[in-house]
């Protein structure tokens, strides 16, 4: 008879398209899984944004150790605090400054820092002695000019990461 196999042969055809459904959904999932492994900037952004977590969380940090040296550093007396720049974040170093005035002039205020500075190890670099380094921070007073009698102090502090 004519229809004796035709459940037979549905039965085939249907096996037919599942296996060939199934090797589509297996293809597809092979060329995705290979596409993305194979992406070069997924692992390399995740690298990326946690590199740029670290530089930022390494800047903050500076800024913190810059401006504790300049909010800490001890004051000669009848200086008096004016204002605070924000920090300036340049390639390779961070600096943040304070400005001060006093009716005392550079010559009785200078010695004090002078001698401070060389207690604590720091070292005085250049001819004027105004500039202190130890490690990797740097201190620099200047002398702003007078104002009437009051005379303006800039102290800048700076720390490099190299």
């Amino acid at each position: 008879m004519p229809f004796e196999n035709f459940y037979e042969e549905s039965d085939k055809a249907r096996r037919r398209w599942w296996k060939c459904f199934g090797l589509a959904f297996l293809l597809f999932v092979g060329y995705w899984a290979f596409a993305l492994s194979a992406l070069p900037g997924v692992e390399d952004d995740k690298n990326a944004s946690e590199d740029s977590n670290t530089e930022a969380f390494d800047k903050k940090e500076r800024e913190r150790r810059i401006d504790d040296l300049c909010r800490y550093l001890p004051l000669p007396e009848r200086f008096t605090f004016i204002e605070k720049d924000l920090p300036t974040h340049f390639n390779d170093s961070t600096s943040i400054i304070y400005r001060f005035g006093s009716n005392r002039q550079p010559e009785e205020i200078m010695p004090f820092f002078i001698i401070w500075f060389k207690d604590k190890g720091w070292k005085s670099i250049g001819n004027d002695g105004t500039v202190f380094r130890k490690d990797k921070q740097m201190v620099s007073i200047r002398v702003l000019a007078p104002l009437d009698v009051v005379t303006g102090y800039e102290i800048q502090c700076y720390e490099y990461d190299h």
